[in-house]
């Protein structure tokens, strides 16, 4: 009898530090391998609202947007949360854990608590061009303070709570927090990704071919383009490049982060 007690204790032991090791890692956002299950992974990474309709934008932006209203509070958890959004709305192959995450989250905080500046446009351009001809992409993967100030404002009207927050009026600032650095980016890497011809021609043509459109709205009835991408092609829009460390998409992912000051 003592026997079965002591096992039983001890298995209750074992299981109870398994359980608090595993809620640990998760709520860290790590990867959970439990034997005879598999690797658990965690998603969604941030506990954020999910709006169950949307209108006038993506349920995406409007996550996004929600969380930043929340992040306005500047509590520590209001802001990773903001993040996380972000990451899992746009990068979801980044996962919880990851390293780009939490550098981001850290910076975010400090500016939020007055140990960051803001990241201007100008900054921006400066080292997202430097750091994709490192990476020796091609010549029109560049962009400028015009393009990126452009891509702000129109993304300012689906996400009006999120972009141009920082010293902006009327008139858009060009002074961004970190997480929206990122996410302006992320929009305009994306998109060279899905639509190179777009770019093909440099930042300027692409303004003035998009200010073009903008003024000639499609007819009616218009028929949206299918797409066929390769899989590489998804899986770098996704974010899947960045889980291995040491590939080009994530050592260009630390550099950039790194010539832009956030911690590490």
């Amino acid at each position: 009898m003592r026997f079965t007690w002591f096992t039983a204790a001890g298995v209750v032991v074992v299981l109870g530090a398994a359980a608090v090791s595993y809620y640990a890692r998760w709520q860290r956002g790590d990867d959970i391998r439990i034997p005879g299950v598999g690797v658990v992974r965690r998603f969604p990474c941030g506990d954020y609202e999910i709006p169950p309709s949307v209108y006038g934008t993506t349920q995406a932006f409007a996550i996004i947007d929600g969380a930043a209203l929340a992040a306005r509070s500047n509590e520590r958890n209001a802001v990773k949360t903001l993040v996380d959004a972000v990451f899992d709305r746009e990068l979801p192959g980044v996962r919880c854990g990851n390293p780009l995450r939490r550098r981001i989250i850290e910076a975010e905080w400090q500016f939020r608590t007055g140990l960051k500046t803001p990241i201007t446009e100008q900054t921006l351009a400066d080292v997202a061009n430097e750091v994709t001809k490192s990476a020796q992409a091609p010549p029109w993967a560049r962009t400028t303070v015009e393009e990126l100030h452009f891509l702000r404002t129109v993304l300012r009207d689906e996400l009006p709570r999120f972009i141009g927050v920082r010293d902006s009026g009327r008139e858009l600032s060009e002074k961004m927090s970190p997480v929206e650095a990122l996410f302006v980016i992320i929009t305009l890497g994306r998109a060279m990704v899905l639509e190179p011809d777009d770019f093909r021609d440099g930042p300027e043509a692409y303004v003035s071919h998009v200010r073009k459109r903008q003024l000639t709205p499609s007819p009616s009835g218009a028929v949206l383009r299918g797409r066929v991408m390769l899989q590489a092609t998804v899986s770098l829009v996704n974010g899947d490049g960045f889980e291995d460390q040491h590939t080009l998409a994530a050592t260009s992912a630390q550099r950039f982060l790194d010539q832009l000051g956030f911690p590490k």
